[in-house]
């Protein structure tokens, strides 16, 4: 009996996708790989233990963590075709590039400061009251990017733009994986052009075939001279 290759893929696939919030239908779920609720999808680049070249390849897959992985052929020229336990992951890194987070987002963390009483998602730290200190960083596991020229931003407001000119946020993106800091802005008093409005500040940056998938941290630290609002952050690539 001839028995199809693409049928035993999929029952792999359904087998091992039991775990997934979803079916992974002709896949293989690697849900523990897959924490990024704002991206679409994912590119995974894995390692076939029964290559005997290993080589990495490379495959699309959702917010699930589920992929159908190619297989190889063997010494009879058939179609083998690899389980879970059968495939190293080397990386997973999420396709959609653009992602924003609130500062009340349960993605960031905070080590000073408290909700906006105004009720708009920001975080707000008030001079006088709160201590020095990450105002919002994260998100706690990182945020992997492909290999591109990349802008970080933040919506921040104050309350006092005038008399001295000093330092009120520290704003950088922080390779975890490293312990290297991507790019970074002080930002002063005098750079708000308005008391009590959003306004944005950015932080350009680069991440190379070298840092590609590395986990990228965004943060802000309040230096406690102002009141300052933080309404949310992002990433976004930059279009060329």
């Amino acid at each position: 009996m001839k028995i199809n290759i693409a049928i035993v893929c999929a029952l792999f696939g359904l087998l091992f996708a039991a775990g997934c919030g979803t079916q992974c239908d002709n896949a293989v779920c690697f849900p523990e790989f897959a924490t990024d609720p704002f991206a679409v999808s994912y590119e995974v680049h894995y390692v076939i233990s029964f290559d005997p070249n290993q080589v990495e390849r490379s495959a699309n897959a959702d917010v699930e963590g589920c992929f159908a992985p190619d297989g190889i052929r063997n010494s009879s020229g058939g179609l083998n075709c690899p389980s879970k336990s059968q495939i190293s992951i080397t990386n997973f890194v999420p396709i959609e590039e653009d992602a924003a987070w609130y500062g009340n987002d349960g993605q960031m963390l905070h080590d000073t400061g408290e909700l906006d009483a105004a009720g708009d998602g920001g975080w707000s730290a008030t001079a006088g009251q709160d201590n020095a200190g990450m105002l919002m960083y994260g998100p706690p596991y990182g945020y992997p990017l492909h290999a591109g020229n990349y802008t970080a931003g933040w919506n921040l407001a104050i309350d006092n733009i005038y008399g001295d000119d000093a330092q009120q946020v520290y704003l950088d993106v922080y390779d975890m994986t490293t312990n290297t800091i991507l790019g970074a802005n002080t930002v002063t008093r005098s750079q708000w052009k308005n008391i009590n409005d959003y306004e944005a500040f950015a932080v350009p940056f680069t991440i190379t075939s070298s840092t590609a998938g590395h986990k990228i941290e965004f943060r802000c630290l309040w230096w406690g001279y102002a009141n300052i609002t933080v309404e949310g952050c992002g990433v976004g690539v930059n279009k060329q």
